[in-house]
């Protein structure tokens, strides 16, 4: 134990390390103004301290000495003082006491793993197998009964690698939220589903409970912390740790803002944008495209629209191979513009394309579909397949919202000679069916550990709440606005 004054800035503070219900014996009343703390979780490991907190044998006593130690920092706030509790869950297993996310190894007072206790102990704290506890309920109703006032609870959000559809100074465009939050809330807004709310602010946390991957029948992994609130299609609103297969996810039509289409762009050349972002590849200043001999049709097609920006074409057929070559300076800056990447595994929708209505985006998606699908027509569905390219995948989510289509693209692992290569597989439909057999998209299929490790907490300034990822899916407002 030490009291030590440490000079930040030419101010003066003092450090006091100790038993916290000792020290804070030591201070005088309501002479602090805020008092932050993640007090040690309900056997979680051994500290090797005596009368340490955290190992106590029921969650009862555990509370209760929480309790005791809380009893002093409200003596020592002052009247208009807060308190903000980090604290966590745990789980009731047939080996003891469970913590969510499993992350540390736990420990006994002699070293012994705490697993080893039986049932029957935990019976006698009322508890089943399989049941929450309820750690951070029983300590926020156990310090309410106290005299404090209970008036707020923070819900972790989403993983920073979700992405959302976002309307920034620069238009439209999908956002990752590790990227969004290094700019001003302020001049950010969100889709609800309806209109673009803004955003009041954001918020990292270091969150410690269970991490979650919600699977949706369309092959969408949704990660997100078990706290984080979702509303189902219908109507009811569900915590991520209470969501179960069958459950449907809310989702909604990503806005068509039908900006004015820049004059050199016509509805044929995104058909052979969406065509190369299929089937091309680029070198030099060549771009190439690879088809099969019999879609030979789209020669044609395509030396008309670079005979409009001024060019030439080449093709070769070899077997069942048909390369075509184009050399034009001014449609090789139009691909630049709407087509990032140069291969395969890393091309992608550059953020251009999202400033572009409905009817220029469907074309782009037709052009794709004529490369890289297969028409089911007995289904009225385009199967399709392509290496794996996360990129891709999201571009093609956001467009199905985009133009209310059914999109279902799932990782698989494709044999080719002999080989096993990673890719996507999937279908694309136009219509969706509605025979009774038709599933819905954002059907919940299954949920699992996600091994996200950064999540951030996002309020939008709306009655419902609402925001949607990228791919149209709707989930709440994970920061509420705090009262005063």
């Amino acid at each position: 134990m030490c009291n030590e004054k440490i000079d930040f800035n030419e101010k003066e503070y003092k450090l006091i390390c100790g038993n916290s219900l000792e020290k804070l014996k030591e201070l005088p009343d309501e002479s602090i103004d805020c008092c932050v703390t993640s007090p040690p979780y309900f056997q979680l490991r051994d500290y090797g301290m005596e009368e340490q907190i955290g190992i106590e044998k029921t969650p009862e006593l555990y509370i209760d000495n929480l309790v005791k130690v809380f009893n002093e920092v409200k003596r020592v706030l002052k009247k208009e003082g807060t308190l903000w509790v980090n604290i966590g869950d745990s789980y009731c297993n047939s080996n003891g006491f469970e913590r969510s996310s499993n992350e540390f190894e736990r420990k006994s007072r002699k070293g012994a793993p705490a697993n080893d206790r039986k049932v029957s102990d935990l019976t006698k704290c009322g508890l089943k197998v399989k049941d929450r506890i309820g750690i951070p309920w029983m300590l926020a109703f156990a310090l309410r009964n106290e005299g404090w006032y209970l008036r707020q609870d923070i819900i972790w959000c989403l993983s920073s690698g979700e992405y959302l559809y976002v309307k920034s100074q620069k238009g439209v465009m999908p956002m990752m939220i590790k990227d969004l939050v290094r700019l001003n809330p302020k001049t950010i807004q969100l889709w609800n589903g309806n209109k673009w709310v803004n955003v009041v602010s954001w918020q990292k946390n270091n969150f410690v409970g269970e991490k979650i991957e919600i699977i949706l029948r369309s092959g969408e992994r949704i990660n997100c912390t078990d706290g984080h609130r979702w509303v189902l299609e219908n109507g009811e609103e569900k915590i991520a740790s209470e969501l179960k297969i069958g459950d449907i996810l809310k989702s909604c039509n990503l806005p068509d803002e039908n900006y004015p289409a820049p004059g050199y762009l016509t509805l044929d050349t995104m058909w052979l944008i969406g065509l190369y972002l299929a089937e091309g590849s680029h070198s030099h200043n060549c771009i190439q495209i690879s088809l099969n001999s019999d879609e030979n049709k789209w020669i044609d097609k395509i030396k008309n629209i670079i005979n409009y920006y001024g060019g030439s074409v080449t093709y070769t057929i070899n077997g069942n191979c048909l390369n075509i070559r184009i050399y034009s300076r001014i449609f090789d800056s139009i691909l630049k513009t709407y087509i990032g990447g140069k291969k395969a595994i890393n091309k992608h929708l550059n953020n251009s394309c999202w400033k572009l209505s409905n009817n220029f985006l469907k074309e782009l998606v037709n052009g794709y579909l004529d490369g890289d699908g297969y028409f089911d027509k007995n289904n009225n569905r385009y199967r399709i397949g392509f290496t794996r390219n996360y990129y891709l995948e999201r571009d093609l989510r956001i467009l199905a919202s985009r133009l209310n289509a059914s999109l279902t693209v799932k990782p698989v692992f494709s044999k080719c000679n002999g080989k096993s290569f990673p890719s996507f597989k999937g279908e694309w439909k136009w219509e969706c069916s509605e025979h009774f057999n038709n599933k819905n998209r954002n059907e919940i299929i299954k949920i699992q550990k996600s091994k996200s490790r950064n999540f951030y907490d996002i309020e939008v300034d709306s009655e419902d709440h609402l925001f949607s990822l990228a791919s149209g899916v709707l989930t709440h407002n994970c920061k509420p606005n705090p009262m005063p």
